[in-house]
């Protein structure tokens, strides 16, 4: 099969295109009072319409009632569910749990950089953490790889490794700007700053 190479800012939008201090829980109840809804919209990039939206999943998601979550439940929200870096956004550490679980007011805070109106330099921040597989703070060889590999669907055969490597040298040869063979933050927003990664790394709760 022959593989165009386009530029490094439509590898990484391909790429991306494919994937807090504790408080006491919220009570589960059936609506948020006007001052828990301020509060919230205070402690993230929400709406008041958006964590509105938050609580229903949040209680949708909470089975027993308890008022937390743990990892399962969450990865159930659909779209954690149908992303296939679902699992490695919630292991990757950018996302902190209390015990394995999540009150409400951790469910917001977390889900707060793919609000909307969140800058896109957080969120391009928070996409480097869970793409940095060995959690050394650069994008290796290693990391690259991995992270291409959890993009093949399951229904399809086996990202080719010649084809892989050869997607990973473009990478580095065109964004690695010291020559150390990794990425480092800088290096990597460089290389999407032209790319559509906002709309990318943005969920809409509305």
């Amino acid at each position: 099969m022959r593989v165009a190479m386009t530029s490094i800012s439509k590898t990484f939008e391909w790429l991306l295109g494919r994937i807090g201090h504790h408080q006491p829980a919220l009570q589960s109840h059936k609506e948020l009072s006007a001052e828990e809804v301020d509060e919230l919209t205070v402690i993230s990039a929400f709406t008041a319409s958006e964590i509105k939206r938050l609580w229903q999943l949040f209680n949708q998601l909470n089975v027993d009632h308890n008022g937390c979550i743990n990892r399962t439940e969450m990865l159930k929200l659909k779209q954690l569910h149908f992303n296939v870096l679902g699992e490695r956004i919630l292991s990757s550490g950018a996302i902190k749990t209390h015990g394995g679980l999540l009150a409400f007011r951790d469910f917001v805070s977390h889900l707060s950089v793919f609000a909307p109106a969140t800058p896109t330099d957080l969120k391009l921040r928070f996409a480097f953490k869970v793409y940095d597989f060995d959690g050394d703070q650069r994008l290796g060889r290693e990391d690259l790889t991995q992270l291409l590999h959890a993009l093949v669907p399951q229904d399809l055969d086996a990202l080719d490794d010649e084809l892989s490597q050869l997607i990973v040298d473009k990478t580095l040869e065109e964004a690695d700007r010291d020559g150390d063979q990794t990425l480092n933050y800088m290096e990597f927003r460089a290389a999407v700053a032209h790319s559509d990664i906002a709309s990318k790394l943005t969920i809409h709760f509305e």
